[in-house]
C-alpha cells in the first residue's frame, strides 16, 4: 500500500511539474503525461486492490455486545454494522471529493493546468497524513 501511495504521489508531482508553462514550452507535456499515466496507473491499481480489505480490517472482529452510548441508551455493537457504517462514510467522502472537479475545471480555465492539478494533489497528500500519524494503531 505504501508503494502504491508513493507511485500515485510521484505521478501527480510529475504531472504538475510538466504542466508548468515553462516546461510545456520545452516540450515536456506529452512525455510528462505518459510518465504520469504509468505511475498513476500502477499506483491506483495497487491501491484499489488492497483498499477495501484494509478498511474492513480496521474494525475488530468481536462478538455482538450491548453497550451504553454517550446518551445513556443501550445499543448493540456488531462488526457487520460497523463495517457497513464505515464504508458508507468512505463512499460519501469519495462523492464529496468528486466535487473538487468543479473547482479544477474553473482553475484550469481561469489560471492554468498546473494549479488545477496541484489542488487535488494537495488534498490527496493531506489524506495520507492520518495514516502516517496513526501507523501504530493501523492493522496491516
Amino acid at each position: 500500500m505504501h508503494i502504491s501511495l508513493g507511485l500515485l504521489v510521484a505521478g501527480y508531482i510529475v504531472l504538475i511539474a510538466t504542466s508548468i508553462p515553462s516546461a510545456l514550452d520545452q516540450g515536456a507535456g506529452l512525455p510528462g503525461l505518459v510518465v504520469t499515466m504509468i505511475l498513476v496507473g500502477l499506483g491506483q491499481g495497487g491501491l484499489s486492490a488492497v483498499m477495501y480489505p484494509f478498511i474492513a480490517d480496521q474494525i475488530p472482529d468481536e462478538k455482538p455486545k450491548v453497550r451504553r452510548n454517550k446518551k445513556g441508551q443501550l445499543v448493540v455493537t456488531e462488526r457487520q454494522l460497523a463495517v457497513q457504517y464505515v464504508f458508507n462514510g468512505y463512499y460519501w467522502m469519495v462523492n464529496v471529493g468528486s466535487l473538487v472537479t468543479i473547482a479544477t475545471t474553473l482553475i484550469e480555465r481561469h489560471v492554468d493546468f498546473w494549479l488545477a492539478f496541484l489542488l487535488p494533489t494537495v488534498i490527496f497528500v493531506i489524506t495520507i497524513f492520518p495514516a502516517i500519524w496513526w501507523h501504530k494503531r493501523i492493522v496491516f
